[in-house]
C-alpha cells in the first residue's frame, strides 16, 4: 500500500530533475551571452589629400642630386581632418585621443611567417612623436589638428595608421567610439608647384599642388624616397 503512494510522487521528481537539468545548460547560455553596450558614430575626413584620403606632412629634407621624380622645398608638420561624433543620430560634445602606427616594410631574414614570404609589415607605436589637438565649431563637429613633434629624420619617413579614439558620458555611462585614419609622412614634397604664405607672426607657410606627385598611395611614395636616402628594405 505504502509503495503505490511513494512510487508516483518519485517517479515526478526523477522527471522534473531531468526537465531542469535539460534547461540548466539553456539557462547558463543565456545568462552568459554578451550584450552589446551603446557606441559612438565617428566619421573623419581626411582633408590635406582628399583624392588618396590621406593627412600629409612633410619634413622638408633635401633628396640631393639624382632624384627622379618631381621636387619642391617647404616644411609642413600639421595634418588635418573634419570629424564629427553622434550618438543616436544627434552630434554630441566628446573626449579625444590619438595613437598613431608606423608601417615599415621589412625583408624577413628570420622566421618567415610562410616560405614564399619576402617582405614583412612591421608596426611600431609613434604616438610620441605627434599630438592631435580638437577644435570643436559645434558639440560633435570640428577639425582634428595631427602634429608632428618629433626629430626630422628619414627612418620616421613612412605611411602611418591614425586611431582616432573617442568618448563622452551619456548619464551614467561612458560611450566610446573608434575610427582610422592615415598620414602620409613624407621627407620632402614631390610636387611641381610651390607656395609660400607669410603668417601674421612672421613665419612662413609652405603649400604644394599635389606633395604626393605622380605616386598612387602615400607607401609607395615613402619607399622611394627611403630607398633613396639609403633606407631600402633592411633586413628585420
Amino acid at each position: 500500500m505504502e509503495k503505490r503512494i511513494y512510487l508516483p510522487v518519485i517517479a515526478s521528481l526523477l522527471i522534473f530533475a531531468m526537465v531542469l537539468a535539460s534547461l540548466t545548460p539553456a539557462m547558463a547560455l543565456t545568462a552568459l551571452r554578451a550584450v552589446a553596450l551603446p557606441t559612438l558614430d565617428v566619421r573623419t575626413i581626411a582633408e590635406d589629400d582628399e583624392v588618396r584620403q590621406t593627412g600629409v606632412i612633410v619634413f622638408g629634407l633635401r633628396p640631393g642630386e639624382g632624384w627622379p621624380k618631381p621636387y619642391e622645398d617647404g616644411t609642413d608638420k600639421i595634418a588635418q581632418y573634419k570629424i564629427i561624433v553622434t550618438y543616436n543620430g544627434e552630434p554630441v560634445t566628446f573626449n579625444i585621443e590619438c595613437q598613431v602606427i608606423k608601417k615599415e616594410k621589412l625583408h624577413p631574414l628570420q622566421q618567415p611567417q610562410f616560405p614564399t614570404e619576402n617582405l614583412r609589415t612591421v608596426l611600431t607605436d609613434e604616438s610620441a612623436n605627434f599630438r592631435c589637438k580638437l577644435r570643436q565649431g559645434k558639440a560633435g563637429i570640428g577639425v582634428l589638428d595631427l602634429y608632428y613633434i618629433g626629430v626630422q629624420e628619414k627612418q620616421f619617413i613612412a605611411d602611418y595608421i591614425v586611431k582616432v579614439h573617442v568618448w563622452t558620458t551619456i548619464g551614467n555611462l561612458v560611450v566610446h567610439g573608434t575610427e582610422i585614419q592615415d598620414v602620409c609622412v613624407l621627407g620632402w614634397a614631390i610636387s611641381d608647384n610651390h607656395l609660400v604664405f607669410t603668417k601674421p607672426d612672421g613665419t612662413e607657410h609652405d603649400s604644394w599642388d599635389d606633395p604626393l606627385g605622380p605616386f598612387v598611395s602615400c607607401e609607395e611614395a615613402a619607399i622611394w624616397e627611403r630607398d633613396f636616402l639609403g633606407l631600402g628594405f633592411s633586413f628585420d
